[in-house]
């Protein structure tokens, strides 16, 4: 009797954590989306291509 209440335990605890899980993923899943929207809504001027420029660079050349 006692094994089959700690099996009964073990299962009812695994299922409560993969309810966890699933609620994390779902929220998870649900603040990315937002930060999508929020980004497509408001892009940053931040983002996108980084340019370097090397000190010896052509491009720093004084035209004068």
């Amino acid at each position: 009797m006692g094994f089959d209440m700690e099996m009964d335990d073990f299962h009812d605890e695994q299922e409560f954590t993969e309810k966890q899980i699933e609620q994390l993923k779902k929220e998870i899943m649900d603040e990315a989306k937002k930060v999508v929207k929020d980004y497509a809504d408001n892009p940053s001027e931040m983002s996108g291509s980084l340019i370097r420029i090397h000190q010896d660079s052509p491009f720093l050349d004084d035209a004068d």
